[in-house]
């Protein structure tokens, strides 16, 4: 039985907090002590939900991510408990889990999860010197994209033999269960007869929310676009569509009932510069709808996947013609598509290279 900590920035709603969730309640399954790590106190959307499964959340009193305060803490933790695995995810853990660990000895196995096909430091000298360094600390590099390895591979060649390709996973029950909500539930403003267009990302530098917003102003008004999330380019998109005074656009904010929500729609839309995976991809799917993506490296092999539908990025009119091609079209979806994106299998891989 392994002894397993994860270490995570935040506790954020974001598709990797998310799926660190569920990657705890799995293991515990599976007869795994999984401690968490959270290097900040600032964002603990997932906290009380994590706290249920993992044998101890440990929260940094730091406020920062990018502190040097951060090496201290991992280090102290480290020391105090007697791990057989350490599983980083995101940056700031990854990169200061090397700085805190470089001069101990012992056996532990680092592993590390890479998200996004894209980050800043690749276009840096500097930064691609401290992704190099840090890459090396780590046996293995688990990429949730065939995407994500291409891109990881083509920028740091020495990566080859430690990269595995693992897709992201979900319950997929709970989303093929969900409750289906009327549509008038959801806003009196609507009847059976709207068509509910839908994306859940929260409001950040990667997602491209205007291209949806303006390809849905080129739709009729039977057409209704729900956004679910919050982040700091909220308040922009707001402000863009009461200045083009564009209509049926709903800010919903975070929710607790995605599932619900997604259950409940008629299109999934997932609109992004760059994605390492599109977790939210396989949820709006495994309720049952079709899905849209823009052809991106890491997001359109999984919409491909799922047999969605991909339009040109950045373009409002290619986006509006694939919702107006994908309504027409009758949903024939066979559940066998769904498990290679599975909980279950996911953590089996997992597991697997814990244990090598």
């Amino acid at each position: 039985m392994s002894k397993i900590l994860h270490i995570i920035p935040t506790l954020g709603n974001g598709g990797a907090e998310t799926l660190l969730v569920e990657t705890v309640k799995e293991l515990k399954k599976n007869n795994m002590t999984c401690d968490v790590l959270v290097l900040s106190n600032v964002d603990m959307y997932n906290y009380r939900e994590l706290e249920i499964y993992a044998d101890q959340v440990i929260v940094g009193n730091i406020n920062k991510v990018y502190s040097v305060k951060q090496i201290q803490l991992i280090r102290r933790v480290i020391k105090q408990n007697n791990y057989e695995v350490i599983h980083t995810h995101l940056f700031g853990a990854q990169f200061f889990t090397v700085l805190a660990t470089t001069n101990l000895k012992n056996k532990i196995k680092y592993i590390t999860t890479e998200h996004s096909t894209y980050n800043r430091r690749r276009a840096k000298f500097f930064g691609r010197i401290i992704d190099k360094w840090s890459y090396k600390k780590y046996s293995s590099v688990i990429a949730i994209s065939n995407g994500v390895r291409e891109s990881l591979v083509e920028v740091y060649p020495f990566l080859k033999e430690k990269v595995i390709v693992i897709f992201n996973g979900i319950n997929l029950n709970l989303y093929k269960n969900a409750k289906k909500y009327k549509k008038d539930e959801i806003s009196s403003e609507f009847t059976e007869s709207d068509i509910l267009l839908i994306m859940v990302a929260n409001f950040k530098d990667s997602k491209d929310h205007k291209t949806l917003i303006d390809a849905h102003s080129m739709l009729d008004g039977k057409y209704k676009l729900l956004l679910i999330g919050e982040g700091k380019n909220k308040l922009y998109y707001e402000e863009y569509v009461k200045t083009k005074k564009y209509s049926n656009v709903y800010f919903l904010g975070n929710r607790s009932d995605v599932p619900n929500l997604l259950k409940s729609s008629d299109v999934f839309v997932l609109s992004s510069y760059w994605e390492g995976f599109g977790l939210v991809t396989v949820e709006a799917a495994a309720t049952g709808l079709p899905v849209i993506g823009n052809d991106i490296t890491g997001l359109k092999e999984v919409i491909f996947a799922l047999h969605g539908t991909v339009f040109e990025s950045e373009n409002p009119t290619s986006l509006k013609q694939a919702i107006e091609t994908v309504i027409k079209e009758d949903r024939n979806f066979s559940d066998d598509v769904l498990t290679q994106f599975s909980i279950e299998k996911m953590i089996k891989q997992y597991i697997s290279i814990y244990n090598l």
